[in-house]
Protein backbone atom coordinates (compact mmCIF):
# COMPACT_ATOMS: atom_id res chain seq x y z
CA UNK A 1 0.00 0.00 0.00
CA UNK A 2 1.11 3.48 -0.77
CA UNK A 3 0.64 6.80 0.30
CA UNK A 4 0.87 9.76 -2.21
CA UNK A 5 0.92 13.52 -1.98
CA UNK A 6 -1.23 16.23 -2.89
CA UNK A 7 0.95 16.96 -6.27
CA UNK A 8 1.51 13.65 -7.17
CA UNK A 9 -2.45 13.05 -6.90
CA UNK A 10 -3.16 16.22 -8.83
CA UNK A 11 -0.65 14.72 -11.29
CA UNK A 12 -2.18 11.08 -11.27
CA UNK A 13 -6.24 12.81 -12.09
CA UNK A 14 -4.89 15.36 -14.15
CA UNK A 15 -5.93 18.15 -11.60
CA UNK A 16 -4.79 21.41 -10.83
CA UNK A 17 -4.06 20.51 -7.06
CA UNK A 18 -6.92 23.07 -6.06
CA UNK A 19 -9.49 21.39 -6.99
CA UNK A 20 -9.06 18.37 -4.97
CA UNK A 21 -10.81 19.25 -2.41
CA UNK A 22 -13.87 19.95 -4.61
CA UNK A 23 -13.69 16.54 -6.06
CA UNK A 24 -13.68 15.05 -2.64
CA UNK A 25 -16.64 16.73 -1.51
CA UNK A 26 -18.98 16.63 -5.07
CA UNK A 27 -17.51 13.55 -6.64
CA UNK A 28 -16.53 11.18 -4.07
CA UNK A 29 -12.59 11.46 -4.46
CA UNK A 30 -11.20 9.69 -1.48
CA UNK A 31 -10.33 11.40 1.63
CA UNK A 32 -6.94 11.98 2.46
CA UNK A 33 -5.48 10.19 5.90
CA UNK A 34 -3.01 12.03 7.86
CA UNK A 35 0.45 10.45 8.96
CA UNK A 36 1.41 13.07 11.83
CA UNK A 37 1.58 16.12 10.24
CA UNK A 38 1.40 15.38 6.83
CA UNK A 39 -1.79 14.42 4.71
CA UNK A 40 -2.02 11.84 1.53
CA UNK A 41 -4.22 9.67 -0.47
CA UNK A 42 -4.11 6.05 -0.13
CA UNK A 43 -3.39 5.07 -4.28
CA UNK A 44 -5.17 1.95 -4.18
CA UNK A 45 -8.53 3.82 -3.37
CA UNK A 46 -7.40 6.42 -5.71
CA UNK A 47 -7.13 3.93 -8.39
CA UNK A 48 -10.33 2.29 -7.56
CA UNK A 49 -12.02 5.54 -8.04
CA UNK A 50 -10.38 6.16 -11.58
CA UNK A 51 -11.76 2.93 -12.65
CA UNK A 52 -15.35 3.93 -11.09
CA UNK A 53 -15.05 7.34 -13.51
CA UNK A 54 -13.99 5.23 -16.46
CA UNK A 55 -17.46 2.85 -15.71
CA UNK A 56 -19.37 5.85 -15.67
CA UNK A 57 -18.24 7.29 -18.52
CA UNK A 58 -18.93 4.05 -20.65
CA UNK A 59 -22.49 3.48 -19.42
CA UNK A 60 -24.75 4.68 -22.30
CA UNK A 61 -26.53 7.61 -20.76
CA UNK A 62 -30.72 6.68 -21.14
CA UNK A 63 -32.43 9.82 -22.96
CA UNK A 64 -35.92 10.30 -21.46
CA UNK A 65 -38.07 10.45 -24.85
CA UNK A 66 -41.51 12.74 -24.73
Amino acid sequence: MQVIKRAELAKKIGVCSDSIKKLTEEDGLPKPIKIGKVSGWIESEVDTWLKHKIAERDVPSIEVLS
